[in-house]
């Protein structure tokens, strides 16, 4: 391994029924065909991102490629068109392909991906570097520690995953000094009835959990320190040792809001909601002890200990920021303008997605739930030229996708929970065993490894000569 990130095999996510050529051609909104019209360059930026960031030259070279096969006159391999036809490709295209996936992965989640019925949702934020321009400072900003020209653009993303299927909701990109809290307001419209939001404290705000409530949806976050540092844990009422029953009333609508006056009065006067409180240990054997705040009051159908142990699968969103970012290798955007650095942010999530498809059709093969799928799997090499561009007109070019191999590693789940994470003033993170208070210390459980693979006819792949998410299909 030399640390870079590892392709993907293009064809693995092509070849998906999820984005057939009769989708693609309604979505486009050019009015002719050609070299780089925006199916062939979509279809090139995806390959160059699955290709580990590859060059735009490699990218020129998948559109060769395909111009080759289907007979058509091949483009030069100057990039500058290339490059052009990016600029051109219209965001609302890219959208509506998003929503696309979305919903073809929403469609196909199992009972055994749900947590007691509900979808298990989380949010949460980062940032990523981009391109040292002017333009760039201007709308994302360096951090004000480095001095000018000696830092890049840093662009904050937060987004919202939907954890029974472990794609991308919505991502949203804000300056990287604007609260994560703030910009989560524009993810609340993609919460629905029937789910279940995990959030750190930085979320656990009245607005953030009423908004919560007001789509339907149910949350459990840890409780924000300021909160946590003037409780009484005498008021409210009482449940068990390391549960009670509180009332939050609306406070004054703070100066940071994203609603208006008349939007914040229209939230409810008062909230119910529940205190559990968790005690842990960090790896240096010190001993504190944390709370969690639900609006699943009832203790009779959700138990504090179950409840506990779910918020540890908040964890889950920071291994998805981390495949995002590092194994796909889209920590640092090389674009000169926001609306760029927009476009590469919603093509990773396109691309993201996409391999959680093929990940979830190798869970249903396999009969497994999709936690269960590596998103990495075991390094390797793959790629290739795209033969085939779905929606792309050619003599031999299809116009829709067919079944492709279902692609995915399993692992044991207690690889995708390590203990939580606690944030020391100084930026680093220590973990922690989560226990509750009388019952028993409670631990982040696993489910052994799956004992069926052999028979669905799944193989997982170890070879490192294998790609990502690379695997044999009898």
């Amino acid at each position: 391994m030399d640390g870079k990130p590892d392709p993907v095999r293009f064809e693995s996510v092509t070849k998906q029924p999820v984005l057939p050529g009769d989708f693609l051609e309604s979505a486009d909104p050019t009015l002719r065909q050609r070299s780089f019209g925006h199916i062939p360059v979509f279809w090139a930026w995806l390959a160059q991102i699955l290709e580990a960031n590859a060059s735009c030259q490699r990218a020129v070279g998948f559109i060769q490629s395909w111009c080759r096969t289907c007979g058509l006159s091949v483009p030069s391999s100057d990039t500058s068109s290339y490059c052009k036809a990016r600029l051109r490709v219209d965001i609302r295209f890219l959208h509506a392909i998003h929503r696309r996936i979305r919903d073809h992965l929403g469609a196909r989640i199992s009972g055994a991906d749900r947590w007691q019925g509900f979808n298990l949702v989380a949010m949460d934020g980062s940032s990523v570097q981009l391109r040292d321009t002017a333009a760039n400072q201007r709308a994302y900003p360096q951090p004000s520690g480095q001095k000018p020209g000696c830092g890049f653009p840093t662009m904050g993303i937060v987004g919202l995953v939907n954890l029974c299927h472990g794609g991308w909701e919505q991502v949203v990109a804000c300056p990287h000094t604007r609260h994560d809290s703030r910009a989560a307001g524009g993810l609340i419209a993609h919460l629905h009835a029937g789910d279940l939001l995990l959030a750190d404290r930085a979320f656990c705000s009245y607005e953030l959990i009423a908004r919560c409530q007001g789509r339907g949806a149910h949350a459990l976050m840890r409780l924000h320190q300021a909160r946590a540092k003037s409780l009484d844990w005498r008021e409210g009422k009482r449940i068990s040792a390391y549960e009670r029953i509180v009332t939050w009333t609306r406070p004054q609508r703070p100066p940071g809001s994203g609603l208006s006056p008349a939007e914040w009065e229209a939230l409810p006067a008062s909230m119910e909601l529940r205190l559990i409180k968790v005690r842990y240990e960090n790896r240096a054997g010190e001993k504190g002890e944390l709370i969690v705040v639900t609006t699943l009051t009832d203790p009779s159908r959700h138990c504090g200990m179950e409840l506990a142990d779910l918020y540890a699968r908040r964890w889950d969103i920071e291994l998805k920021l981390r495949d995002l970012k590092t194994t796909m290798g889209m920590e640092r955007f090389d674009v000169n303008t926001p609306e760029m650095a927009q476009k590469t942010l919603l093509m990773g999530v396109i691309a993201f997605n996409l391999i959680r498809s093929v990940m979830q059709r190798a869970a249903d093969r396999a009969g497994e739930p999709t936690r269960h799928m590596s998103f990495k799997g075991d390094a390797g090499s793959g790629g290739g030229q795209p033969r085939e561009l779905p929606g792309a007109r050619g003599p031999s070019a299809q116009t829709g996708g067919g079944d492709g191999c279902p692609g995915g590693n399993l692992r044991d789940e207690e690889d995708l929970h390590p203990p939580l994470q606690e944030r020391t003033e100084g930026g680093e993170t220590e973990a922690q065993t989560l226990s509750v208070p009388n019952p028993p210390p409670l631990r982040i459980r696993g489910n052994p490894p799956p004992q069926s693979i052999q028979k669905t006819g799944l193989i997982p792949c170890h070879s490192s000569q294998t790609s990502m998410i690379d695997v044999l299909i009898f």
